[in-house]
């Protein structure tokens, strides 16, 4: 069993439940935190060398949960370990929410360098919601996870508000070092965005891949709704391609050279009314970086 470490930073006007579960070496092992009242909490559990995963949550008033598990599966004798983490919550009265997982190791003669990192943010002057997760291996980084209800993974509402999502192939902190995808909303009114699934990888022998609104063997689902006015943006980084639907019938591919950064993408939409992007199980803003 590998130890998982906890960063535990909180307010106590929060109402704080922290659980930790381990049992024997080839057992799970499971951190569980649960939040309600107004104030700050944020935590991060870092497990062996295989990942780290952090979340902070600060508003008038929050509630939700927080978990990550170490299955201590080792699975192929890699020595790698799948990790597993997810959030859940909701603020009001003004705040934000943030989750990111950095996947440190990986089974590199065989998949490629580790270091992919996934970063949620949610912030409003009114109400926010969140319903994300991660997963990590010796071969991958995924986020798959079930959406709130409704149907989406990232809800906001108030006269400013903030959504964003990104994806790299490798990052430090948030700055892209290898192929990566971001997706930002801005605006004042209400939305929700639903991103289904991402997924990130290294590459023995490239830059890596990085794929923003799918991957990890589920539909797409990258949709957009918001109402009131405000701005959409989404920027990719590659090395030898990008694919996006943009909402047409037949993908826009850019092509580069195999030099992260020969090529890139860059959309930006300014919108008063409402406004969408792809229906369910639709592209959407789906987007493939390699």
């Amino acid at each position: 069993m590998k130890k998982l470490v906890i960063a535990l930073v909180l307010a106590l006007a929060l109402v704080l439940a922290v659980g930790y579960s381990a049992a024997f070496a080839a057992d799970p092992t499971t951190v569980t935190v649960n939040w309600s009242g107004a104030g700050t909490v944020g935590t991060t559990v870092t497990a062996g060398n295989d990942n780290v995963t952090s979340f902070g949550v600060s508003a008038g008033f929050a509630s939700g949960t927080f978990t990550v598990t170490d299955n201590n599966d080792n699975p192929y004798s890699y020595g790698v370990d799948t990790v597993s983490a997810s959030i859940n919550g909701t603020f009001s009265g003004g705040g934000s929410m943030v989750f990111q997982t950095n996947r440190t190791d990986s089974a590199v003669g065989s998949y490629g360098h580790s270091g992919q990192v996934d970063y949620a943010f949610v912030g409003s002057n009114g109400m926010g919601a969140m319903a994300t997760g991660s997963w990590t291996n010796y071969a991958t980084m995924c986020n798959s996870t079930y959406p709130i209800p409704g149907g989406v993974n990232f809800g906001a509402s108030g006269s400013s508000y903030m959504i964003q999502q990104f994806i790299a192939a490798n990052a430090i902190g948030l700055l892209a070092t290898d192929n990566y995808g971001m997706v930002t909303l801005t605006g004042s009114g209400t939305a929700q965005v639903n991103c289904m699934a991402t997924e990130a990888s290294g590459d023995k022998y490239d830059n890596g891949q990085a794929q923003l609104g799918w991957g990890g063997g589920c539909y797409t689902s990258a949709t957009i709704a918001a109402t009131g006015s405000g701005q959409y943006s989404l920027q990719a980084g590659g090395s030898n391609s990008i694919v996006t639907p943009v909402g047409a019938v037949n993908p826009l591919t850019i092509p580069g050279n195999g030099t992260f950064g020969s090529c890139s993408l860059s959309i930006i939409a300014n919108f008063n009314g409402n406004f969408n992007i792809g229906p369910s199980n639709a592209p959407g803003y789906a987007t493939t970086i390699q």
